[in-house]
C-alpha cells in the first residue's frame, strides 16, 4: 500500500515539475498570446487571421516582421536583414502554399 501511495506522490511531482516547462500557446506569426485561430498546424491571434483570411500576404510579413524586431529589441543579429527575408520566404513557402490552408474566401 505505502509503495502505491509512493507512486502517485511520485507521479504527481513530475507532473508538477513539468508546469514550470509548459510554454503559452502564442500565435505562429507574431507571437501573442492566446491564439484563437487554427490554420491547419497553425496558430493565430485574430489580428493575423484578419490577414489570413482575405490572402493578404503582405499584412501577415508586416506581423511577422514586427514580432521578430521587438522580440530582438536592439540586439539584432548582424544579419537581421536575411533573417527577415528568410522568415517571408518560410511564410510563402510552409504556410501559403500548404493546399490545407482556407484562405481568400
Amino acid at each position: 500500500m505505502a509503495s502505491t501511495n509512493e507512486a502517485i506522490r511520485a507521479k504527481k511531482e513530475r507532473e508538477q515539475g513539468f508546469e514550470k516547462f509548459k510554454k503559452p500557446l502564442l500565435c505562429n506569426f507574431c507571437d501573442a498570446p492566446n491564439p484563437r485561430w487554427r490554420y491547419a498546424d497553425w496558430a493565430a491571434c485574430n489580428a493575423c487571421a484578419a490577414a489570413i483570411d482575405p490572402g493578404d500576404h503582405d499584412r501577415l510579413y508586416i506581423r511577422k516582421a514586427a514580432a521578430m524586431l521587438a522580440k530582438w529589441d536592439s540586439k539584432a543579429p548582424e544579419n537581421w536583414i536575411d533573417e527577415l527575408k528568410w522568415a517571408r520566404e518560410d511564410l510563402e513557402e510552409d504556410f501559403w502554399s500548404d493546399p490545407n490552408i482556407p484562405y481568400g474566401l
